[in-house]
């Protein structure tokens, strides 16, 4: 809106009042969310001061906030594809249009892509990267097969520079693999029985040793949904219990002081910060940089915004955990600022008149309901007697595998020690 052609812009004092209610509102939602051994409480805005000036890191706990909450549940769920081209001059939409013509005519197959962005960061003179990002597992699995691309987008010939990394949507963990497992012949196997399988991949824990998860990449979104409703999967002669795969949130870091957790345009800090040695200066492009690698978080020889840095690390984690255990709440946030938009809703109780009163009387239902909770009570507790049965069933079943295993093996060993023996005794009788 404009008032006699001069642009309305908020006063300071409606500034400050619309930052009091964002930081009131993310108070909330952070009191809302489950933290276990909680600590002395630090409040939002401790999270957003400005960095230091003596460049000492920053080590106090870093609090969850609903802008980082946001950020990680609003970023494009599918790494995209990279095609280089030595043309710049090709529109996005029509390697878009290419692309969906060739695979609707050649594979009959129907992708559906969400952007396009063009960059030229990573690329020598004369270079285009197309960063094509897809909306579904569907299109993402039919774009994954290199054998399905066209020999030429916009009338020019392409490359791959580098792979788009596998999401978490077709991804699967198996549990309890044991660690003496050749992880080899296990992939082999599960690839052997189900050729939707991409790859198999063991996982490892903070300190890189091997655990008993193993995370299965799948190229079909359908065969993802089968497993997932089975829970099963079958391989090496055994049965293991499957789940889904949840992957780290993406992290928001702050471009202008490289701070956790907000972005730029709610920085509170004047001066820029260096992403490399970690100095302050009003302005980055007349920085001189030591080029000398020392994060503001935890003084380490990396970059300030690396995956790496164990502050970023443990961040990320806080942030996955309460995702996903408070997702909920962050939805009724969001739910609540699209209500704010239907202020013009006027509720007249006479369009909603009171149902007529019961005919007969209320009976006490107290026993029954007594009854009711000590039949629940009863079926959990034999549940939980099923769950330990089970339990000590599946660990007697790999106990049992494992002394056949052995008791094989010991067969096999007397067996070569008794042709042994009569091979001696053999060379005796004739010597």
């Amino acid at each position: 809106q404009q008032q006699n052609g001069r642009p309305r812009y908020p006063t300071r004092f409606q500034y400050r009042q619309q930052q009091q209610e964002e930081l009131e509102e993310n108070d909330k939602l952070v009191a809302s969310i489950p933290v276990e051994n909680q600590q002395d409480h630090q409040s939002f805005r401790q999270e957003h001061q400005p960095i230091r000036q003596d460049h000492q890191p920053i080590r106090q706990e870093q609090k969850v906030s609903l802008a980082a909450a946001r950020y990680a549940l609003t970023r494009f769920p599918f790494a995209p594809f990279i095609v280089r081209l030595s043309n710049g001059n090709i529109k996005e939409k029509s390697i878009s249009q290419d692309l969906e013509k060739y695979l609707n005519e050649q594979h009959q197959a129907e992708i559906q892509i969400a952007s396009i962005r063009k960059s030229t960061t990573k690329c020598e003179q004369n270079e285009h990267d197309y960063l094509i990002y897809v909306k579904d597992s569907n299109s993402f699995c039919t774009l994954f097969n290199k054998q399905k691309w066209p020999q030429q987008l916009g009338g020019e010939n392409f490359i791959f520079p580098s792979a788009p990394s596998f999401p978490p949507q077709l991804s699967l963990v198996i549990k309890n693999v044991d660690l003496r497992m050749d992880i080899k012949q296990f992939s082999d196997d599960l690839k052997t029985i189900h050729p939707e399988i991409h790859n198999v991949i063991r996982l490892k824990n903070k300190f890189q040793n091997d655990i008993k998860l193993v995370k299965l990449e799948l190229l079909s979104n359908t065969f993802r949904e089968e497993l997932l409703k089975t829970g099963k999967i079958r391989a090496n002669g055994l049965i293991f219990d499957i789940d889904e795969y949840l992957s780290p949130a993406t992290v928001l870091i702050c471009t202008k002081c490289r701070g956790i957790g907000h972005f730029r345009r709610q920085c509170t800090q004047i001066d820029e910060t260096c992403n490399v040695c970690g100095h302050n200066c009003p302005d980055l492009r007349q920085h001189q940089c030591s080029n000398i690698n020392k994060c503001i978080h935890c003084d380490g020889n990396h970059l300030s915004n690396s995956i790496k840095c164990p502050v970023i690390k443990e961040f990320r984690a806080d942030l996955t955990k309460k995702l996903f255990s408070n997702k909920p709440a962050i939805l009724r946030h969001n739910n609540n600022n699209n209500n704010q938009e239907n202020q013009n809703y006027i509720h007249n109780t006479i369009d909603y008149p009171l149902l007529p009163l019961s005919q007969r009387p209320p009976t006490n239902n107290t026993s029954v309901m007594n009854k009711l909770d000590e039949i629940l009570i009863g079926m959990a507790k034999l549940n939980e007697s099923f769950e330990r049965i089970a339990k000590k069933q599946y660990e007697l079943e790999q106990f049992i595998n494992h002394k056949n295993e052995q008791d094989e093996y010991l067969l096999n060993k007397v067996e070569q020690l008794t042709l042994s023996n009569n091979e001696t005794k053999g060379n005796m009788i004739k010597n």
